[in-house]
């Protein structure tokens, strides 16, 4: 890929500019960036220009999911970001739950079921 294929796709990446505005900052027609985007190379390397960006992000995001976690005032919001945090680590339950049936027993003896 030649330099201006390669600042294309760092552009077209970092999603701040339209096709035609990436255009006309690579001195370059539209249809030249169309066909570009018809390459394989090209798109592979703009895939990986994706993945890198979002790895670039990754610790902001983790430090607002553990900000949510630890500041938010509403359980839904502690509990959601908690179940987010704990499934990104590799703590998700596997086993598929096949009987989501609940057997309630209150102190009396009396046995009710809840789904």
């Amino acid at each position: 890929m030649n330099s201006k294929q390669i600042k294309c796709v760092q552009m077209l990446a970092a999603g701040e500019l339209s096709q035609k505005e990436i255009a006309e900052k690579l001195r370059v027609s539209q249809q030249t960036i169309c066909n570009w985007k018809k390459s394989s190379e090209f798109l592979s390397a703009y895939d990986e220009q994706i993945k890198a960006n979002i790895r670039s992000l990754a610790g902001l995001a983790f430090k607002t999911q553990k900000d949510l976690l630890v500041k938010s005032k509403q359980d839904n919001v502690r509990l959601a970001a908690a179940k987010d945090i704990l499934d990104r680590g590799g703590y998700k339950n596997n086993e598929e739950e096949k009987d989501s049936t609940v057997s309630i027993i209150f102190e009396d003896g009396d046995s009710r079921f809840a789904n």
